[in-house]
């Protein structure tokens, strides 16, 4: 399901209009549940930098780090 959701959010014409970085994040969330860490740590990191205060955001780059065991990196 999830290679259907990138197949779809990566669309050149919905690239053009997301202003906000919510595709982005929508995308981070699928690469994310592909364990594929790296893109989503990416793409996690791009969405913060767009929009820091975005609380659900940083919650949800908090589980990544989790799920990668990384959460002490932060501290």
């Amino acid at each position: 399901m999830q290679v259907q959701a990138l197949s779809y959010l990566q669309k050149e014409k919905l690239q053009e209009t997301d202003d906000e970085g919510e595709l982005d994040y929508m995308t981070a969330r699928c690469y994310a549940k592909q364990k594929n860490y790296h893109l989503a740590y990416k793409l996690y990191q791009f969405c913060l930098n767009k929009r820091p205060f975005v609380s659900f955001y940083w919650g949800s780059f908090g589980v990544l780090l989790a799920e990668m065991n990384e959460v002490d990196s932060l501290f």
